[in-house]
């Protein structure tokens, strides 16, 4: 890590306490932008600067101080009407009778002292399969619109849709992870039969959740499908972190482990848990925990690294994003027991993978190879506008699968 990475680390560790830290070390004008422009790509400017704002060092940029407070503030403003909306509009599902479970989103910022500081896109909701034409009708009257008008209803697994008055956006769920997806589908087993809910009440209405030891396995499973694609950010990492802190004299750490390790999670969890105690001051201490995870032991380095370059979901450039055909390639032979098609899988991702990027392939199949021409051409087209590197993408690659055989999620 350098300089930069390791300062915007000790802020977040104050930041996600909502306490007050003062960086008094000279920083230069870039330096501080590059302090913000990690806090913006790991999303989580709003916390940061709330957090560093009465900094001396910073005192003497005015304008960048006041730049960077007026985007915090919009989005938290935003994020304040957003959250206000999501509560009224799940008060009018309960009303309607309809009882969907939310997941992350509106759970993990309750996790916060300030939630309306943790920025969220979307909420989560996952329903039963045979629900999802009452709850299409049930949002449509409501101002929703689909964010894909030819999407299947009922063939596709998760459904998203935006009410462009209010900005809110929904993803839909019938299922946590798309039952086609090589490389993670079979997660779904995990969740086959859910073992209890719970509910929290948040801006006093109140809202069905997992219970305990299910979100806490859902919010690592999806972080190690963000993993197996271009990666995880660090807001990810504090919210488990939290959610463990917060409950985890209610969790089933047999039930965690032994999960986890079926499919193959255990270190990557165990480095996740490092993270946190060691870099994030949420300590991990309960001996239910150790009994199963040995912090001691566990190098969460490669995996801090990785996210502090990637930014949130590893969106951090093209190349980056562009590797993850390598990286689900690698995961998905490994499930299957076949011969990794390397390369050729590059450039010619599958059907599942494709179905996420160009939605007409998951209507009509016959038109895998017309996507697979069009994603050649856009990128060839962002290789002619330098936005991507075919030389860095595959380097990426490379690297990030040394990093899960690090993990030992492939061999």
């Amino acid at each position: 890590m350098d300089q930069m990475e390791t300062l915007f680390l000790k802020a977040l560790r104050y930041a996600i306490r909502n306490q007050k830290l003062n960086i008094d070390e000279e920083l230069s004008n870039a330096q501080w932008r590059r302090f913000f422009h990690l806090s913006s790509i790991h999303d989580v400017l709003p916390l940061i600067i709330n957090s560093v704002y009465e900094s001396e060092s910073l005192s003497q940029f005015e304008t960048l101080k006041t730049h960077i407070m007026k985007r915090a503030k919009q989005q938290t403003i935003y994020q304040a009407q957003r959250t206000a909306d999501f509560v009224l509009l799940y008060q009018e599902m309960n009303e309607a009778g309809l009882k969907p479970l939310v997941m992350k989103g509106i759970i993990c910022r309750d996790l916060y002292e300030t939630p309306e500081l943790r920025p969220s896109a979307d909420e989560d909701l996952l329903i039963f399969p045979w629900q999802i034409e009452k709850y299409h009708d049930f949002l449509v009257n409501r101002g929703f619109r689909l964010m894909n008008e030819d999407i299947d209803l009922d063939k596709a697994d998760e459904v998203s849709y935006k009410n462009y008055s209010n900005h809110l956006y929904l993803e839909v769920h019938k299922f946590l992870f798309p039952l086609d997806a090589k490389a993670y589908g079979d997660l779904n087993q995990l969740f086959s039969v859910l073992e209890e809910r719970t509910t929290e009440t948040i801006y006093h209405v109140p809202i069905r959740t997992f219970g305990y030891t299910d979100h806490l396995l859902y919010m690592i499973c999806h972080a190690y499908k963000h993993v197996l694609y271009s990666g995880i950010g660090i807001r990810q990492i504090c919210d488990i972190g939290l959610f463990i802190e917060k409950h985890h004299d209610q969790i089933d750490w047999e039930r965690i482990f032994t999960s986890c390790a079926i499919y193959r999670m255990d270190q990557f969890a165990a480095a996740i848990l490092g993270i946190c105690d060691r870099h994030l001051g949420i300590h991990i201490n309960a001996q239910d925990i150790r009994k199963y995870y040995d912090l001691s032991s566990v190098d969460e380095l490669p995996l801090l690294e990785d996210i502090l370059s990637g930014g949130l979901y590893g969106v951090a450039n093209e190349d980056r994003l562009h590797s993850s055909t390598m990286t689900l390639e690698v995961v998905s032979a490994q499930r299957e027991g076949r011969k990794s098609k390397g390369l050729l899988r590059t450039v010619f991702p599958d059907r599942a993978y494709m179905e996420s990027k160009f939605p007409y392939v998951k209507k009509n199949r016959w038109m895998l190879p017309v996507a697979w021409a069009q994603r050649g051409h856009q990128y060839l087209s962002d290789r002619s506008k330098k936005k991507v590197n075919p030389t860095r993408t595959i380097e990426i690659g490379n690297t990030r699968i040394r990093l899960l055989k690090k993990y030992n999620i492939i061999d």
